[in-house]
């Protein structure tokens, strides 16, 4: 069930860009803007990497950053949504889509020594499918096989047409380890064994504080080498890796609303998009636990009793729209406005209805570290207790408690932020049988045939768009939880640095791609 937790992956805003840029085939190259390397980078974020094993670490911003400078993915993704050949050179699926082949790039070598190989690919996906945490980006894969020396096939159980994003740095599931690492998982925890452009100093690491990485001679791509080192320091709060930027210890950082003005007064430069869901997830769908939340009227009565636009005004001051649905506006198969506009009184007799009249009770487990989160919970909850439904916020002081809490079973709900993904892949892990999101396995039979039917639309198509709306009206229409609002990824970073860039797209600015201002 820890599964869930590290659900977070990229909005694809405009859903054609999934794809590589040329029809099924990614192209080689390595990307980048080459320039003088610089000495330090040093970035700055409130929350740690959850593992440095990237089978185990969260994805997103900023908790994919470990991964992303060791290690690289098979397919690399670009700001503009376009795909790239990362490890593999390019790919292409088969005419039913039901294999999915790659070409590997020669000559690739591991910082302990070791090469690249079809093999050690098989290994790894083998590897990320059994125990990653997004294993579910897998689950179509029957099996991987080695049909060369530096190739590999991919045959699946039907057709799936996000192979390309499961294997990018957003997908995470394509991040490649050394054969070493594979053989004692618990060396990967603490160590880097990969192929990318950094490598971790562990002499100068200090686990939960500061991530020192160096430059790595052997990367195949010198030129999206620029700086000779990075260095990732947590912050207790946003307050002091404000101040952090502000004195020059830091050149990059993840922002916050709290900050936000502050920063832009102090000179820095402020990059945001609109990229994330904050939702307070319901699990028990089936009210094997909450009898109440197995009651479609008992969650629209919920949904009803949020005034989403206060929070979205009140609390995220601008930088976060009110939204009850799966999908940001103005993307394919989203709808427009509020299904559920505040109306207190509606949701008051959608539970006397029910059988509710006096509300009832139940415990959510809310993830710790979100952006404002602890007042959109508070106010939830007041929300909430307002049409007498008593809603226990079960605090969290880091990731391990909580998710511990989470694989209890004893919670019925819980809160995350969530940057989009593809509809597909997004709605399937949510509410699909199978689902990281659905750890109680709520069967919904309906949802897996609308599921089914997009899996097999082509995106391209006409038909697309009315695939998706399906699923996510249907998904909205028996309030299968309850989304908030969707709000902003907010980046700072000093005068002297460039290429911080993120979109609709790739809501994730990779270190990678930063450097010095010539």
């Amino acid at each position: 069930m820890s599964n869930l937790i590290t659900r977070r992956v990229a909005i694809i805003a405009t859903l054609g860009v999934v794809l590589a840029a040329g029809p099924l085939t990614g192209c080689g190259g390595g990307g980048g803007t080459s320039s003088d390397a610089g000495d330090t980078l040093t970035i700055a974020a409130t929350t740690m990497p959850q593992s440095l094993d990237p089978s185990l670490n969260n994805n997103g911003t900023p908790k994919q950053w470990s991964s992303v400078l060791a290690y690289e993915p098979l397919i690399l993704a670009q700001p503009d949504g376009t795909r790239i050949g990362g490890l593999a050179e390019s790919w292409e699926y088969s005419d039913n889509c039901t294999t999915f082949t790659m070409k590997l790039r020669p000559g690739v070598k591991f910082t302990d020594g070791s090469e690249l190989t079809a093999e050690l690919v098989v290994n790894n996906l083998e590897h990320y499918k059994q125990f990653g945490n997004l294993s579910g980006n897998l689950a179509d894969m029957e099996n991987a096989e080695a049909t060369g020396p530096l190739e590999v096939t991919l045959h699946l159980s039907q057709p799936n047409s996000l192979f390309p994003y499961y294997l990018d740095q957003q997908g995470s599931a394509g991040y490649i380890i050394a054969q070493a690492g594979l053989d004692d998982r618990e060396k990967l925890a603490t160590q880097t064994l990969g192929a990318g452009p950094y490598k971790l100093d562990n002499s100068r690491t200090v686990a939960g504080s500061s991530y020192v990485f160096v430059a790595n001679p052997d990367f195949y791509d010198q030129s999206r080498v620029h700086f000779k080192e990075v260095i990732l320091r947590i912050f207790k709060d946003d307050t002091s890796l404000l101040s952090a930027m502000q004195s020059g210890q830091v050149q990059v950082a993840v922002g916050s609303i709290a900050t936000r003005d502050a920063a832009q007064k102090a000179g820095l430069t402020v990059t945001t998009a609109q990229a994330a869901m904050f939702w307070e997830m319901i699990m028990d769908r089936n009210g094997n636990v909450v009898p109440a939340l197995g009651d479609v009227r008992v969650r629209q009565a919920l949904n009803y009793a949020i005034d989403r636009e206060a929070i979205a005004e009140g609390i995220y001051f601008g930088s976060a729209v009110a939204s009850d649905q799966y999908l940001p506006y103005g993307t394919v198969g989203s709808r427009e406005g509020l299904t559920y506009p505040y109306d207190v009184d509606k949701a008051k007799a959608l539970l006397a209805e029910a059988g509710y009249p006096d509300g009832f009770s139940f415990s959510i487990a809310p993830v710790p570290g979100i952006p404002q989160g602890n007042a959109v919970n508070q106010a939830v909850q007041a929300y909430w207790a307002a049409i007498g439904v008593d809603a226990t916020l079960d605090t969290s002081p880091d990731y391990a408690a909580w998710t511990n809490k989470i694989d209890s079973g004893e919670y019925t709900s819980l809160t995350a932020w969530y940057e989009y993904n593809p509809p597909y892949w997004e709605l399937s892990e949510f509410f699909g049988a199978t689902g990281s999101y659905n750890p109680a396995r709520v069967i919904n039979e309906t949802i897996d045939k609308y599921l089914a039917e997009l899996a097999a639309t082509d995106m391209e198509s006409a038909d697309y768009a009315a695939a998706v709306a399906k699923v996510n009206g249907y998904a909205v229409d028996q309030a299968l939880s309850v989304p908030v609002i969707s709000g902003e990824t907010i980046m700072y970073s000093a005068a002297n640095i460039e290429g911080v860039n993120f979109s609709s797209s790739f809501p994730h600015p990779n270190p990678t791609e930063w450097y010095l201002k010539k």
